[in-house]
């Protein structure tokens, strides 16, 4: 099998271990790749840029994906910064106020902010180790600077799950809608997913998207995983992630990444 030209990775799930950390043969794995290996994450750029510091791989001419593929960088310069549109924007924020049970997150390259204080924004920074703006009102942020996406959060699965239904129904032509995990929902510009990169990444690199390899491990990743070349399942992904992917490699706990790299690109 033809090695790749390009490894994408989701992060949460896939890079990180349950507990949010690095395991050593996953780092020594990145390091020994011959072909570049960009993060592709819902995340902010300062969070992952702290992990490709941590990995060794954070360089001037370095790739990020950020946002789920609102925002790709190479270094500090964007080369792209989609937006949600700001009256779309306004009406979710304003339907989410009145659906209790959920906490709202505003999301642009750079930063986050939430209306209130407490779990969720404890949570928000010891995730993403980006200091929040809270408490702030959501609208007045929005039409301030804009907005890459806003993140739905509950503790109650059928609480988000009805959340998502309704949001797909009012909004489910304005906007996309991802699960991406348990416990979020991602509201993002129409089109965009962690695939929208791929356009932009093959053309710098004079790649195609046969010659990428993608790992990840949830219903976000699904777009990217369907594109790429190579597609891994970690194993602790859903059956449903699985069974669109040429190979399952070991769970985050375990170095499912470390493994696939060596079976497939080292």
């Amino acid at each position: 099998m033809t090695k790749p030209s390009l490894v994408l990775s989701d992060i949460d799930g896939t890079l990180l271990t349950s507990d949010k950390r690095i395991l050593e043969p996953v780092k020594r794995a990145i390091q020994a790749l011959q072909v570049p290996f960009v993060l592709v994450s819902g995340r902010l750029l300062p969070s992952m840029r702290l992990l490709c510091q941590e990995l060794g791989i954070l360089r001037p001419d370095s790739f990020i994906v950020g946002i789920g593929g609102c925002v790709v960088a190479r270094g500090d310069a964007l080369l792209s910064d989609i937006r949600l549109d700001k009256a779309i924007g306004h009406r979710i924020l304003e339907r989410l106020r009145g659906l209790e049970g959920t906490i709202s997150l505003l999301y642009d390259p750079e930063s986050w902010s939430c209306s209130t204080k407490g779990f969720w924004t404890e949570r928000e920074e010891r995730i993403t180790m980006v200091k929040g703006n809270f408490p702030v009102d959501l609208d007045t942020v929005l039409e301030r600077q804009g907005a890459s996406k806003i993140l739905v959060e509950s503790f109650a699965p059928r609480v988000l799950d009805d959340a998502l239904a309704l949001l797909e129904d009012e909004f489910g032509d304005d906007v996309d809608l991802y699960k991406s995990s348990p416990l979020s929902v991602e509201v993002m510009p129409k089109t965009i997913d962690k695939s929208s990169c791929f356009d932009i990444l093959c053309k710098e690199l004079g790649i195609g998207p046969e010659s990428i390899m993608a790992i990840g491990d949830y219903y976000n990743d699904e777009s990217m995983l369907r594109k790429a070349g190579l597609a891994v399942a970690m194993g602790n992904a859903p059956d449903d992630i699985k069974s669109i992917c040429a190979h399952v490699t070991d769970d985050c706990d375990h170095g499912g990444l470390a493994k696939a790299l060596e079976r497939f690109a080292l």
